[in-house]
């Protein structure tokens, strides 16, 4: 063993020293943390609102099909055609050229476009929209990017504001610039948006950072190799659509660091060797603190996406930098055990390698007690959602956000967000002693045989698990109940995968399976799988998988 991983700390030095063929020289954020220039933030203690307006002349200069129809033959595109853009993720993406105007930064000409932005968001009543100033158009406070965010599943409209704000005191950190802004198209009033900066040159421009830094914004994104990211020799991707359905380029040419970065964290590591490798990789600080935002904020959307990479030019590191919070402490919402907790990032071999180490799960707590005690806590927030209200709670009490979210809700919401910070670490503690979540897998052969990947938890403690069959979702009159299955009565291979032969012969149709890992001397502490089921009532029952047998 000891051979084996003297060979290993040698290929593994040989690639950290083979990385810098496409980095000539280090060049990391300042090492005392200050990332955030106040000056950037000028509006953290004097919010404001800003007007925004852009009129689409008709006929309008940019072309697309009628949504009616996207098959069509294009002619000049309409709003109408954007507003009924509801398909992230297909090939229709209309856009027209406006007339656009902000503040001071007045125009009479066509000097933008306009598109929707956001993913399920497109699906509400209440649009975002994403304007990009045309290339000749000098650039809107240092941006050439508005990002307008409806937020609509958001009853107090103030949430990303709220949360960006906060952390640009934040050391270790690269937070974002948001603004109020009050919208009209076509002199329709469109109530209010926030716009949040975009993350791409301009971005590192305007912190005096180098332009060629690569930026990528987290879609679908684990950390774990994908064949999207084939790249040429270069280092440009075979297939920069399929690439960015992963993870979106934002800026930055030569992308063989970041493949190089998702090869090595998916290959075997011991504890040592991962700590040389994150060092190399990764700031202990940027990444810990990365993690405890989202503890105290409950931001849990965060496993696969809403985070953006940063790779500073000449630099081999990769920095987090936060993104939209307007599902953090939510309320009335519904999470899974696994959530609440470290385990939310358990799917990705990066953090979970990370959190395996004792010495670095200390260090998030560490940032936990210190965010809270000093930038984010019931007070703090209580106080910026005080400078906002007045420039919110007059869009809530008019058309057309009145339409949408009633002063009662939008009041109790507000109320609700400083309360849920002490709940949120409340639960990201309870869950410390849990086990760690699994994906659950039938296979039918003769027999009903159950897959899974076997639990751990950090403490190392003997871990049982609990077996339940029905017809139902809800485990109500179970076909099969199996309670404290000890890891000797299991078939688990060298890489932890669980077989157990149920030796059920079953009927065809469908079934229902919850497995439950739990600590042996402290059944207190368990775990239900990955999996979840959603009825046809919209009912979702967490840690159910859901198997047809023909």
């Amino acid at each position: 063993m000891k051979i084996k991983s003297t060979i290993f700390l040698f290929v593994l030095a040989l690639f950290l020293n083979s990385c810098k063929s496409y980095n000539d020289k280090e060049v990391d954020l300042p090492s005392d943390g200050n990332w955030n220039s106040s000056s950037w933030f000028y509006e953290y203690n004097q919010p404001k609102l800003h007007q925004a307006s852009a009129i689409v002349p008709v006929p309008n200069d940019f072309l697309c099909a009628p949504y009616t129809n996207p098959l069509a033959l294009e002619r000049s595109c309409t709003l109408e055609d954007v507003l009924h853009d509801i398909d992230p993720y297909d090939n229709y993406e209309p856009k027209v050229h406006t007339i656009f105007s902000i503040d001071n930064f007045i125009s009479d000409v066509s000097n933008a476009s306009l598109g929707q932005k956001g993913k399920t968001t497109r699906k509400a009543d209440q649009k975002s929209f994403r304007v990009k100033l045309d290339s000749k158009t000098v650039l809107y406070d240092g941006e050439r990017v508005l990002q307008l965010s409806k937020h609509p599943y958001d009853y107090s409209r103030l949430r990303n504001k709220l949360f960006f704000d906060l952390f640009s005191n934040l050391p270790y950190t690269l937070s974002l610039r948001t603004k109020f802004v009050h919208l009209t198209i076509d002199h329709k009033d469109y109530g209010l948006y926030t716009h949040t900066e975009k993350v791409d040159k301009y971005y590192l421009i305007n912190r005096d950072l180098n332009e060629d830094g690569r930026i990528y914004k987290a879609q679908i994104f684990y950390f774990q190799m994908e064949n999207a990211f084939a790249l040429d020799d270069n280092g440009e991707p075979l297939n920069e659509d399929e690439f960015n359905k992963y993870l979106e380029i934002q800026n930055g040419k030569n992308h063989k660091g970041i493949v190089s970065v998702i090869n090595a964290v998916n290959s075997d590591m011991s504890d040592e060797e991962f700590i040389q490798f994150f060092k190399k990789h990764f700031d202990l600080d940027n990444f810990a603190t990365w993690i405890a935002m989202n503890i105290v904020t409950a931001n849990r959307d965060t496993n696969s996406q809403n985070f953006i990479l940063f790779n500073p030019a000449h630099s081999d590191k990769f920095y987090f930098i936060p993104w939209d919070y307007d599902e953090a402490s939510q309320i009335n919402a519904s999470y899974p055990k696994w959530q609440k907790g470290l385990y939310l990032w358990w799917e990705s071999p990066l953090h979970r390698k990370f959190l395996r180490i004792k010495e670095y799960r200390d260090v998030v707590e560490q940032k936990i007690q210190f965010i809270y005690a000093n930038y984010i806590n019931p007070q703090t927030v209580a106080e910026r959602i005080a400078l906002y209200r007045p420039i919110v709670e007059p869009f809530i009490l008019s058309n057309p956000d009145n339409q949408y979210v009633s002063q009662e809700e939008w009041i109790k919401d507000i109320h609700f967000i400083p309360a849920k910070i002490d709940q949120n670490i409340q639960e990201y503690r309870q869950e410390l002693n849990a086990p760690s979540p699994f994906w659950q897998e039938t296979l039918y052969d003769n027999s009903l045989k159950l897959l899974w990947k076997k639990s751990e938890n950090f403490q190392n403690t003997p871990i049982v698990y609990d077996i339940f069959i029905s017809k139902s979702p809800d485990m109500s009159n179970p076909i099969l109940t199996k309670t404290n299955v000890s890891e000797s009565e299991l078939e688990i291979d060298s890489s932890g995968n669980i077989t157990f032969d149920t030796n059920l012969q079953l009927s065809a149709g469908v079934y229902y399976l919850k497995i439950i890992a739990k600590e042996l001397n402290n059944p207190t502490n368990y775990q239900i799988a990955f999996d979840q089921y959603r009825d046809e009532k919209g009912i979702f029952y967490f840690g159910v998988y859901p198997f047809s047998i023909p």
